[in-house]
């Protein structure tokens, strides 16, 4: 099974584990799966490689796994390279069966290797860490980056929770707040980009406590990051997760893209707002199974909506309402984003004001609104041109309409009466004036339904706009 580097989301399912199934080698490595290592992989009699580094897997690798000495064929290989591994102690690259040919039960190996498992995975290989290296560790292979042994220990002032990983993560708030400015395109904010604009972010001599946004407890710790329409482009850096005071993160309306950070469960968040925004993907259920998020699970009901209305779906906030007053997201196939509170497929409906209005539909009335009034402005400017034309000219006393027509007031007879006209001009040399006919204005597009489709529009300009069709006297 092959599926390495494919974006999954979720937890590895346990129907990947039924011991019918012939699996001899599983590939997840770099995706974002989350939650825990299912001990019943175990049981798969044929499996011989597993590789799940690089996720978001937490916990230990289950004993049972670590037990079938799991890709040895990968170090074999790797322990004959010019590497470090080739100058570790000796028995480091050795099989458990090698190790201990003394111990052919089971029960035996599992006990000394839980006693190897215990021990610092920098200074030994064996079946858990050649699997994944452990949370608080990450592996220290220069290429491929894959999580696996040798494994190093967190430096301080870092930490990893995480099986698996090729990095530890930045504790320092500094640090954080640094990386998530350079990774949304900090310089071009639109508090920081304007002339005399916001410059603390940029100095990095100005503490955290005091940068636009940030709110700190009594103690200096950052409680919450506020930034909405402040024009952030990039993703959301993961290093947010591990504040470890943040209890506010509000990111709306700006234009982020990628996904959501799993990594924000480990921040004690009750308020989350990343609505308004370019995010793809899948809010990480192990936030929507965080209780305390915007009031998620009030009532024992818990929710992904509760978090971020899903692609396919909208609300005016974005999200939908737990606990009392529920108000579920409504459906909207068309719309391709994350936390959406408006239907449409246009990136420019996301891109939105401070009150929560979206630019893309302002334009859009202030396009439609110059329009109209060009088209007003134009039509003015032709009939006063038309009437300085006919300035001080005699008009006929009669104008002769079709029996047939004269009786409609629709534009069929509007359209008979000019013909009329023109023609009656053009063949009497008496012209006597006549008094103005009264013609109706036509239909505007001010005066439709904004909401009509493109068959209603037609439709209803058909039926109501009407042509002026004023002769012109040489």
């Amino acid at each position: 099974l092959f599926l390495s580097n494919n974006d999954l989301v979720g937890p590895i399912p346990h129907s990947l584990s039924r011991d019918h199934l012939a699996l001899s080698q599983i590939f997840l490595h770099s995706n974002r799966l989350s939650g825990t290592v299912p001990v019943a992989l175990a049981d798969l009699p044929n499996l011989n490689i597993l590789f799940i580094d690089e996720n978001k897997l937490t916990g230990t690798v289950p004993q049972e796994l670590c037990a079938l000495n799991l890709n040895e064929a990968f170090f074999a290989d790797y322990s004959n390279s010019n590497t470090a591994v080739a100058k570790s102690p000796p028995g480091m690259d050795q099989s458990y069966e090698e190790l201990y040919p003394e111990e052919e039960d089971s029960g035996q190996r599992r006990k000394r290797m839980r006693t190897l498992a215990s021990s610092d995975p920098t200074t030994r290989r064996d079946g858990c860490n050649s699997i994944a290296c452990p949370s608080g560790y990450h592996s220290s292979r220069t290429e491929g980056k894959d999580g696996v042994f040798p494994c190093m220990k967190c430096e301080e002032n870092s930490q990893n929770p995480y099986l698996g990983a090729n990095k530890c993560f930045e504790l320092d708030e500094g640090a954080i707040l640094r990386n998530f400015y350079e990774g949304t395109n900090g310089p071009n904010w639109s508090m920081t980009a304007n002339e005399g604009g916001d410059t603390t972010w940029s100095d990095e001599s100005v503490p955290v406590c005091n940068k636009m946004g940030i709110s700190c407890n009594l103690n200096g710790d950052i409680t919450a990051i506020e930034l909405p329409s402040m024009g952030l482009v990039g993703t959301i850096s993961e290093g947010i997760g591990f504040l470890r005071h943040l209890e506010v993160l509000d990111l709306s309306d700006n234009k982020l893209s990628g996904q959501i950070p799993s990594d924000l469960q480990f921040a004690p968040l009750h308020s989350v707002d990343v609505s308004g925004n370019l995010l793809t993907g899948f809010v990480p259920p192990v936030l929507c199974q965080k209780s305390g998020i915007n009031s998620n699970g009030e009532g024992s009901w818990l929710s992904c909506d509760a978090i971020a209305c899903g692609a396919g779906s909208y609300s005016k906030t974005g999200v939908a309402k737990t606990g009392r007053g529920r108000a579920a997201c409504k459906s909207c196939p068309r719309s391709p984003y994350l936390g959406s509170k408006v239907c449409t497929s246009s990136i420019s409906a996301y891109s939105y004001s401070r009150d929560g209005h979206s630019h893309g539909v302002g334009i859009a009335i202030l396009v439609i609104t110059v329009c109209m009034m060009t088209g007003l402005l134009f039509l003015w400017l032709k009939v006063r041109a038309r009437e300085e034309d006919n300035d001080g000219l005699p008009y006929e006393e009669d104008i002769p309409f079709s029996d047939d027509k004269s009786s409609t007031g629709d534009g069929a007879s509007i359209a008979s009466h000019s013909n009329a006209s023109r023609s009656s001009i053009t063949s009497n040399s008496g012209l006597a004036p006549v008094p103005p006919v009264d013609v109706q204005s036509g239909t505007f597009a001010h005066d439709l339904d904004v909401g009509m489709g493109r068959e209603e529009w037609n439709s209803a300009k058909e039926s109501h706009e009407v042509w002026l069709d004023v002769p012109k006297i040489s």
